[in-house]
């Protein structure tokens, strides 16, 4: 005689639902979402929009590193592994100025420029941002 089959939880289903949907993060944060709902230290929609958040930012993350890999990059650093030793002469305030994106933002160009072996082309790669 066969066993009962016993439905699981709603929690259990609700990670079980996000796993197969492919949203890990959300699945990852759901049990404790759901505990500070009950307890009333979240509401429903905040719980919801931190969760969201969290697996949007897993997405794009993602997203990132898998087209730094496919660029087919020589390497690909943070900005922490650059060697500003390197060449002396390039500002580091300058880069990391470079690497917050704000230029994007205030509409401006940029360019290296430099000779053959002065670190043009060394902080390329740099510029991407991290990865996963």
């Amino acid at each position: 005689m066969a066993a009962p089959m016993v439905e699981a939880s709603p929690a259990v289903r609700v990670r079980s639902n996000l796993e197969e949907l492919g949203m890990d993060r959300m699945a990852e944060l759901a049990g404790e979402h759901m505990s500070l709902v009950a307890s009333g230290s979240k509401t429903y929609a905040e719980s919801m929009l931190e969760l969201t958040d969290a697996q949007l930012a897993a997405v794009r993350e993602r997203d990132l590193w898998r087209r730094v890999q496919k660029a087919n990059f020589p390497y690909a650093r943070t900005l922490a592994d650059f060697d500003f030793s390197f060449q002396p002469s390039i500002s580091r305030p300058a880069v990391e100025d470079l690497a917050t994106m704000g230029f994007l933002e205030r509409k401006e160009n940029v360019v290296l420029v430099g000779s053959p072996g002065v670190g043009n082309y060394v902080g390329s790669p740099v510029m991407l941002g991290s990865g996963p």
